[in-house]
């Protein structure tokens, strides 16, 4: 049972068991999605989400695996895989390392580097 109040903005590790998604937070879930229009929503795939946010912001895949209580990295690669290659696109382009459009990267010599 989740003792203490959540401030706003405030990071909260649940274990398993904490909260019971399929009774009160996991009904109002699944009421916004649908008032929402999203069709067959799970609470459990906000962890996806989560997951995939916390390394598109620069988060270590350490410290993500820290917060959401995995000791195995086969769970990392489980909950990020969906969106690895969008991730790793923006981080190509933040490294500005040529057009990734194709699948190659073109390479460009610059005498002045």
């Amino acid at each position: 049972m989740l003792e203490t109040a959540i401030r706003p903005g405030e990071v909260v590790a649940l274990e398993t068991g904490d909260l019971d998604l399929t009774n009160g937070l996991g009904r109002a879930f699944r009421r916004r999605a649908r008032i929402a229009g999203i069709e067959e929503f799970r609470p459990h795939r906000l962890r996806h989400t989560a997951a995939h946010r916390w390394l598109a912001k620069g988060g270590s895949e350490s410290g993500l695996m820290a917060i959401a209580g995995w000791t195995r990295t086969d769970m990392l690669v489980r909950y990020t895989r969906a969106r690895a290659s969008e991730r790793a696109a923006h981080e190509a382009q933040r490294l500005n390392l040529g057009d990734l459009g194709t699948g190659l990267i073109r390479l460009s010599y610059d005498p002045a580097d």
